[in-house]
């Protein structure tokens, strides 16, 4: 329960019914409402129709925990918002805590095992020594990695952990490994850089072990399904050789580092052929991007045996050091959340190596992070608002047929509208659909052009796309179009197309 409070404070403050005014801060704006469409979306299509960009079918993209609940959701009728943010997080993190307890415990003892859950579930990362290191910022992911809160808001992550740790479990007690090679295909359809991590650590004991090749072997063939339904060629999931880039882009980039100094001395060395300084400038960008984001977990190496989570730790380690990823490159970091929990596994097995006060040390240093996360989420600095007469709006819009809706730019920031009425929205959340190499402009302009007023055919418009509503504030004049309204407020209208 410990677990559950001390995280609780970044998801369960918005576990609110969706008939009051709904508040979302940080991450919970973006990727939990969209998650949240897609688990409505799920609930009539598999693969399911993208909430965000009308008449596409979702590839590319692991939604197995989104379809579990959408399940859950359309037996019980659970508030989504409640269930999202609430009842989901709660019990995958008791999950969790628990199944690393009885690793743990097989490992090293029931100290340890307690520690790992700590040590797991309580401890962020070092980005206050990020000014020490050159940085001219100062948050969580100023070296492109926060796990702490990632984990707590990316529910795919969340639930790769579950199965890795099923998995490393299943390994120990040698169950079938016809079932290891199941739940290993599964884990593509949870978080696709879990299971890359996790058929490269099997196949690199393969050779050493029976038991791991057929693993090994079987997993390979319950991924095909798996990847047949969730991906398709030339997709974004395309790793490109690209070493450091992470390390240039970390000093480079506005939100993170941004210290010009660094990309000016490696462009005078470069210059000048001074190899040397460059290579000085790097490893001083990979010791400050270890120490921020894994800082004394490092020391988990040191753990007796393990050796494929070692071999897990350094694949997520040094695959975001040498790739990027088509479409968005900073994606490949998400190796590296696998990396921060292993090190925290590891860690807490080698306890014994280590002085009582070394152990208290690491937690007092790794406390910092998490406090600042929780603050922030329990006390936002801002919210995105949507008033209670905006969400009747789209309540009273999920009780109408299916069809497409045409949303206002200012409703078009993420998938609220799809969100809360379970209908696909023509063009909304350009940022998600920019990183899965959609090009959103001609939509988007169709769309201003609209509300602008300046759509000289809108029927002719209105009917190609298949759009059946249009919601707009009460502001925006769009009378001359002769539309049908079927609900308004005080502040929104919304129109039949039919």
């Amino acid at each position: 329960m410990g677990s559950v409070l001390w995280n609780g404070s970044v998801f369960l403050p918005y576990a609110k019914s969706i008939n009051q005014d709904i508040r979302l801060f940080g991450a919970h704006h973006n990727d939990g409402v969209n998650n949240i469409a897609l688990i409505k979306s799920l609930q009539y299509s598999l693969p399911p129709m993208d909430p965000n960009y009308s008449g596409r079918v979702i590839k590319n993209y692991h939604y197995f925990i989104n379809l579990i609940l959408a399940a859950i959701q359309k037996v019980t009728q659970i508030d989504p918002f409640i269930l999202y943010f609430g009842i989901a997080p709660t019990v995958m993190i008791i999950i969790l805590s628990i199944l690393v307890y009885f690793f743990v415990l097989t490992q090293a003892g029931k100290l340890p095992a307690v520690l790992a859950i700590l040590f797991v579930n309580f401890l962020g990362n070092y980005y206050y020594l990020g000014p020490l290191l050159g940085s001219v910022n100062l948050h969580p992911s100023i070296a492109w990695m926060d796990e702490y809160s990632t984990r707590l808001v990316n529910y795919q992550l969340l639930s790769s952990y579950i199965l890795l740790m099923v998995l490393l479990l299943f390994l120990i007690r040698r169950r079938p490994a016809v079932l290891v090679g199941l739940i290993s295909g599964l884990l593509m359809g949870f978080k696709v850089y879990a299971w890359i991590l996790w058929e490269l650590g099997l196949l690199a004991f393969s050779w050493r072990n029976k038991y791991f090749f057929r693993a090994f072997l079987w997993s390979v063939l319950f991924s095909l399904p798996v990847g047949w339904l969730l991906y398709q060629p030339g997709g974004q999931a395309t790793f490109i050789f690209k070493p450091l880039w992470i390390i240039k882009s970390m000093y480079e980039s506005p939100d993170r580092f941004n210290l010009v100094a660094w990309e000016l001395a490696r462009q005078t060395y470069l210059s000048i052929r001074n190899y040397l300084g460059i290579f000085k400038l790097y490893f001083q960008g990979v010791v400050a991007f270890l120490i921020i984001n894994f800082g004394p977990r490092l020391l988990g190496f040191f753990a007796p045996k393990n050796y494929l989570l070692k071999i897990l730790t350094f694949l997520g380690i040094i695959l975001p050091l040498l790739l990027a990823q088509s479409g968005s490159s900073w994606n490949v970091i998400q190796f590296s959340y696998y990396s921060v929990f292993f090190l925290s596994l590891l860690l807490a097995i080698s306890l014994s190596r280590f002085p009582r006060l070394v152990v208290v040390l690491f937690i007092l240093i790794s406390l910092p992070s998490a406090l600042y996360i929780n603050s922030q989420y329990l006390n936002p600095p801002y919210t995105v608002s949507y008033s209670r007469g905006f969400v009747q709006a789209l309540d009273t819009l999920a009780r109408l047929p299916q069809g497409t809706v045409l949303s206002h730019p200012s409703y078009s920031t993420n998938a609220v509208v799809s969100a809360l009425s379970s209908k696909p929205v023509f063009i909304a959340e350009s940022m998600i659909l920019t990183s899965s190499s959609i090009d959103t402009r001609p939509r988007q302009q169709f769309r201003d052009k609209f509300f602008s007023g300046m759509t000289l055919q809108p029927k002719d418009f209105l009917s190609e796309n298949n759009i059946s509503y249009i919601i707009s504030p009460q502001y925006i004049d769009i009378s001359k179009y002769m539309l049908l309204p079927i609900f308004q407020n005080s502040e929104v209208i919304i129109y039949s197309t039919q």
